[in-house]
């Protein structure tokens, strides 16, 4: 953990570049610390979590979200090794109806409209011996996985049947806390995590002129310019891979 610096570590050593050697202002600045982190793992930092979720309903098409999920990057399934990603159903009912055994009623509409995908039914590329790829007569940018929705409400994940019962992985923006009260920031965002503790500080302070307010606000912007730009570093090996990647050798008669 030498890359992360301890959020406790960072409060105390502002207090003392401020002249202050005792714990009255500790609990004042470490809530300054606190969000001023919270808006760094937003913009800047961006903590990536992996998580594998399991079904935490009777029909096992809702999972719990973390406690610091904020926003997720990826989900999916794992499939030999690779994710598979689920697609977005916006569509998805949020509120469902359950029958006496518990599982969610069919409300499958009597007029005819676009396929949804919990009817989708994927077949493999072999038919009688030949081979005809996946299913015709749909539009494409459809998942052989399943779909998911967000339960932003009730910080669920909501799958269709297709995904229902498997293990998801998800890949999640996080808020930087964790279950053992402990927050931690990467030593490239440090210095952004000092200059809004400060910031917040001085918006604190009737007494502070205005002028000072504003040299603090943007010498804060500016560490996050700068922490941004060393979190999203690229290497001179990584551009020339990326660029290879685009050249493809043809046969030439």
């Amino acid at each position: 953990m030498s890359q992360y610096v301890s959020l406790n570590e960072v409060v105390r050593s502002v207090l003392i570049e401020e002249g202050q050697y005792t714990n009255h202002k500790l609990l004042q600045y470490t809530e300054f610390a606190v969000r001023t982190l919270k808006e760094l793992n937003f913009d800047v930092i961006q903590n990536i979590r992996s998580v594998e979720l399991q079904p935490q309903s009777p029909n096992n098409t809702r999972y719990q979200l973390p406690a610091d999920f904020v926003n997720y990057v990826k989900i999916g399934i794992c499939t030999n090794g690779l994710i598979a990603p689920l697609g977005e159903a916006p569509g998805l009912c949020l509120v469902e109806s359950y029958d006496d055994c518990g599982f969610v009623s069919s409300r499958t509409p009597d007029i005819e409209f676009e396929t949804p995908v919990d009817t989708v039914y994927w077949f493999e590329g072999l038919k009688n011996g030949e081979f005809v790829g996946k299913r015709f007569g749909i539009r494409g940018g459809q998942s052989s996985k399943g779909y998911y929705r967000i339960d932003r409400e009730n910080n669920q994940l909501l799958v269709d049947s297709l995904a229902a019962g498997n293990a998801i992985l998800m890949e999640y923006i996080s808020d930087g806390t964790s279950p053992e009260g402990e927050m931690n920031v990467h030593a490239f965002a440090e210095e952004a995590l000092r200059a809004g503790i400060r910031l917040r500080s001085l918006r604190s302070k009737r007494n502070i002129p205005g002028a000072e307010k504003e040299m603090a606000r943007r010498d804060y912007y500016s560490e996050k310019r700068l922490a941004r730009a060393r979190m999203k570093s690229f290497t001179k090996d990584e551009a020339m891979q990326m660029a290879r990647k685009g050249v493809q050798s043809a046969p030439k008669f």
